[in-house]
């Protein structure tokens, strides 16, 4: 999610991006140098969470990190793949999500992941998904009707957010969620998704899901249902065409 900067008064909810690179004189903290993006989250309790990312797009982080030493990019299209399961900050950024997104993706579905491979910093490889442009990425999701994205949020006890543009998606996934026992919020959190420019909605449809999973529940013992879930309704769009 990048660096807490701090909460202000506000009156509604919504997720807003300022990319820096338009400014005369780009903001900076002590220690981390001049910002990429600043994302605001209007929340509930009438407050505004505010972050920031070092890099605003793929060229700027490209320009000063070091492929192959300090990320990589998995891009694994499958051939008739209409899904594609991405997880746009993993490795160190968002630790576990690779690894869900491939038990998610297995041999159907199209996969991509920016993996952080700093020994530390990795939230410095962080683009807020309302910025972020990868261009195999950008390609993959050009050709994919159905997109998945897996994130993961500081969020205390196994929580699920559920977000993004295809509600028919979301309203699917919850309910097979809840036949299998696992809770997933998806109206009133902090993760709405629903920027047209956040990756996830970026395929055919425009309009894709964003999944926030907390620490614990990426750690926890629900991720095989979890991800056979996911799978099983995705599959069932899939095989439909």
């Amino acid at each position: 999610m990048g660096i807490y900067i701090g909460w202000f008064v506000v009156k509604s909810c919504r997720v807003y991006c300022f990319p820096t690179h338009g400014f005369k004189l780009k903001p900076k903290l002590p220690g981390f140098g001049e910002l990429g993006c600043i994302s605001a989250v209007l929340c509930g309790h009438n407050r505004i969470a505010m972050t920031v990312d070092k890099y605003s797009s793929y060229a700027e982080l490209a320009q000063s990190e070091k492929e192959g030493t300090d990320y990589e990019r998995i891009v694994r299209p499958r051939s008739g793949a209409l899904v594609a399961i991405i997880a746009p900050h993993a490795g160190g950024i968002e630790p576990g999500t690779c690894t869900i997104a491939r038990q998610i993706a297995g041999a159907d579905f199209s996969l991509y992941c920016f993996f952080g491979y700093k020994a530390k910093g990795n939230h410095e490889l962080h683009i807020t998904s309302h910025c972020f442009d990868e261009p195999e990425c950008m390609k993959m999701l050009a050709g994919h009707t159905w997109i998945v994205a897996i994130h993961g949020c500081d969020e205390a006890g196994e929580r699920m957010f559920l977000g993004g543009r295809d509600t028919a998606l979301i309203a699917g996934l919850s309910t097979r969620f809840k036949e299998v026992g696992i809770v997933a919020e998806t109206s009133g959190h902090r993760y709405p998704g629903t920027d047209p420019r956040n990756i996830c909605n970026r395929g055919r449809l425009k309009a894709g899901v964003q999944i926030e999973l907390s620490l614990s529940f990426r750690n926890g013992k629900q991720i095989p249902d979890f991800a056979a879930a996911v799978r099983s309704v995705l599959s069932a769009r899939q095989d439909r065409v």
